[in-house]
């Protein structure tokens, strides 16, 4: 370990001894933190809290963001979500998962509550700078005494984001003014530097406002992909019916090309982005793009079924199928010159020699 990090260990180490002390004082509950600047509450949920602080020292004074600071302000997160769920506390512990103090001139915290042993509350908190890159990430551990009851059961995982409908998708909602402002946001300056303060004023909204309708950035971009692949989804499902296999390919590959069109820049996004989302939300989503291949493996099933197609893998020809579209999408690099409808005809013509028979 070198000299600085064994130093910051070492104070870490100090600075939660000292609270733990505090606190865990004859059972009695634990104060409210104050830290600098106060703390101003943006959503306040059982299963989420998100806040923000003025650090003591603003960037100006090119003094980084002290440890008080940042576990003053994950304590003050922390006790809004316990006291939601109507819990006191009466003891506790914290961990250092990642620390890197450096100046900034506002903090946004978020405060997610983990699945704990009966009588225990454990709580991830992620402190984030002005331009929303991680200052800490700290687990904060509290034994907590109900009113009239036993100890709280642990908390149930958090569930994954809604996803997104035809109804909720209308230009008018503030959902779809806030997935239109975000795929901007994001496109211009990707993922990783997008921040939520940008996409709130590109929707004209308050950030407040915006985190009643997103938890955070990182629900926001797998809702954007859930969104776009339930548009695509929606179209094929359209012109997927009522005519023979060789015609619903045809049509599909239309609507796909026609989509790809419509939502280049989206797309751009779905195939730039998977990268950035969350493990879990990186699951899902293959989960529904392994869905959406599957529309055109049962049409090519069905053409296989009724002769039309040769006996080939229909899970390998859908794949290539469901590429086509991709390709248009991202044209600029390969057919910035070929018109639309040729490609199609050139797309269908390749496509439908490979699957019907002669």
């Amino acid at each position: 370990m070198r000299p600085r990090e064994e130093a910051e260990s070492v104070e870490r180490e100090d600075l939660a001894r000292g609270v733990a002390a505090t606190v865990a004082h004859s059972g009695a509950p634990a104060p409210r933190p104050a830290p600098s600047g106060g703390v101003r509450l943006l959503a306040v949920r059982p299963e989420r809290i998100v806040g923000e602080t003025a650090p003591a020292f603003p960037a100006a004074a090119r003094a980084p963001v002290t440890l008080a600071s940042l576990l003053g302000f994950a304590e003050a997160l922390v006790l809004a979500g316990t006291e939601a769920r109507g819990h006191e506390v009466t003891a506790f512990d914290v961990k250092t998962v990642s620390l890197s103090p450096r100046p900034a001139n506002r903090l946004t915290g978020e405060a997610i509550p983990q699945p704990a042993p009966a009588g225990l509350s454990v709580w991830t908190v992620t402190i984030q700078d002005d331009h929303e890159s991680a200052i800490a990430t700290l687990v904060l551990t509290y034994a907590l005494r109900t009113a009239d009851g036993p100890p709280e059961p642990a908390p149930a995982a958090e569930a994954p984001p809604r996803m997104t409908h035809a109804e909720d998708a209308r230009p008018e909602t503030p959902l779809a003014r806030i997935l239109a402002a975000a795929t901007d946001v994001i496109a211009r300056k990707g993922f990783a530097q997008a921040t939520m303060r940008e996409i709130a004023d590109a929707t004209g909204m308050h950030v407040p406002t915006l985190y009643a309708h997103v938890k955070g950035k990182d629900e926001l971009l797998e809702l954007v992909y859930a969104h776009e692949m339930e548009r695509l989804v929606s179209r094929l499902e359209q012109v997927a019916t009522g005519a023979s296999a060789t015609e619903r390919i045809r049509r599909m590959m239309e609507a796909a090309l026609d989509v790809a069109d419509e939502r280049r820049r989206q797309i751009g996004i779905l195939n730039r982005e998977l990268k950035s989302l969350r493990p879990e939300a990186r699951a899902r989503m293959i989960a529904r793009y392994r869905a959406l291949v599957g529309r055109y493996e049962a049409v090519i099933r069905d053409g296989i079924a009724s002769g039309e197609f040769h006996d080939i893998d229909p899970l390998v020809a859908a794949n290539f199928l469901d590429m086509i579209h991709d390709i248009w999408a991202l044209r600029q690099f390969f057919l910035s010159e070929m018109p639309r409808d040729a490609y199609l005809e050139a797309a269908v013509t390749f496509a439908l020699k490979g699957l019907v028979r002669a």
